[in-house]
């Protein structure tokens, strides 16, 4: 599993967003494919969901 750091101020508009560099745990270009992906927070349901990647 790769894990981001989310570290975006409450107050900041683009709070809610972050980014990817398609770069997986092992360290490659992601590929076309299903990935799926978690959002945990402390103090708030826990998210998941799919994203499609066609290269």
């Amino acid at each position: 599993m790769r894990e981001i750091d989310h570290d975006f101020d409450p107050g900041d508009p683009l709070a809610s967003h972050d980014s990817w560099d398609m770069i997986t745990r092992n360290t490659q270009l992601a590929v076309s494919g299903l990935y799926y992906w978690t959002v945990e927070a402390d103090g708030f349901k826990t998210q998941i969901g799919k994203l499609v990647i066609i290269l």
